[in-house]
């Protein structure tokens, strides 16, 4: 990020993000912190309860495959929740889990954070666990590293380097389009948006290939001093 509604996607893959809604000015923006560029735990964006980020664009295919059959993908970010309460999105692209299609991430109450695939209905529904949660009020490095085919401990949660395997099978996964452009901050058109005094900080993400729990707490160990963990 530099200025005006835009982040940008370092990897040169396009994957770019309007604050707000749309390109233009709007309540929805979340508001940016510290020195354009600067790579400390004082740069990053701040949620008031109804902002979000929304991809520039469509949903590149590598976003789509993420709901799909036999998924490989993993997110790793750095997260601040304001408060812990259930429900609230962290990213998604199916916003409500109605009858709609896509995925999300998101928080509950207890600190624990569930990862769904839908399909007019619940395909995969897996949460943390018990030992494996994020802290209020404090900066936390999130991963959600998936294998859909790999069955019983082939996916994970890594949340401040404590990780729990867990079974991230699909069951009837759709083949069809999301229901809505990739958002951060929300489970997809402003659904649950993130509650008031969160922060977003570094956000990365791979598809085709879940990273292993060595690999993602290398990655973590990269951002550890910057965000005092």
């Amino acid at each position: 990020y530099t200025s005006g509604q835009t982040f940008t996607d370092l990897s040169g893959g396009g994957t770019n993000f309007y604050l707000g809604t749309t390109s233009g000015s709007e309540a929805s923006d979340p508001t940016f912190a510290g020195s354009a560029g600067g790579l400390s735990n004082g740069e990053y964006f701040s949620f008031d309860g109804g902002d979000v980020f929304t991809l520039t664009g469509s949903n590149p295919a590598w976003i789509e495959n993420i709901h799909k059959a036999s998924a490989k993908f993993t997110y790793l970010f750095a997260w601040y929740p304001g408060s812990l309460a259930s429900g609230i999105g962290i990213l998604g692209t199916n916003g409500s889990s109605g009858g709609n299609i896509g995925h999300h991430i998101l928080g509950n109450t207890n600190g624990q954070l569930n990862f769904r695939c839908i399909n007019a209905g619940t395909v995969c529904d897996v949460t943390s666990g018990a030992t494996c949660k994020v802290t209020a009020n404090a900066w936390n490095l999130v991963a959600v590293a998936w294998d859909a085919a790999a069955g019983a401990g082939g996916s994970a949660f890594v949340i401040n380097s404590v990780a729990v395997a867990v079974d991230g099978t699909y069951t009837g996964p759709s083949s069809s389009a999301a229901t809505y452009p990739l958002q951060l901050g929300a489970r997809g058109n402003l659904n649950s948006p993130a509650l008031s005094g969160s922060r977003l900080g570094v956000v990365l993400a791979w598809e085709g290939r879940r990273l292993t729990t060595g690999e993602i707490l290398a990655a973590q160990d990269l951002f550890r001093a910057r965000y005092g963990i």
